[in-house]
């Protein structure tokens, strides 16, 4: 699949999600919704990576002169 800035529109929720649910595990004292939120938070930051290495190439293609 080729790259699209759009792919930020789907990290970014992701990532609140994630927070959102570590600290939800952390207000109720339960380690299983703590744990499933460090395990999400994991794959996000894999994901985010990702994209971020897609976006800075794309940016350094669009700006070498053909």
């Amino acid at each position: 699949m080729p790259f699209h800035p759009g792919w930020w529109g789907f990290v970014f929720p992701i990532a609140a999600l994630e927070l959102s649910l570590i600290e939800l595990g952390t207000q109720m004292d339960s380690a299983v919704i703590e744990g499933a939120g460090l395990v999400g938070f994991a794959i996000l930051i894999v994901v985010w990576a990702y994209v971020a290495v897609r976006t800075c190439a794309a940016v350094l293609r669009s700006r070498t002169p053909a």
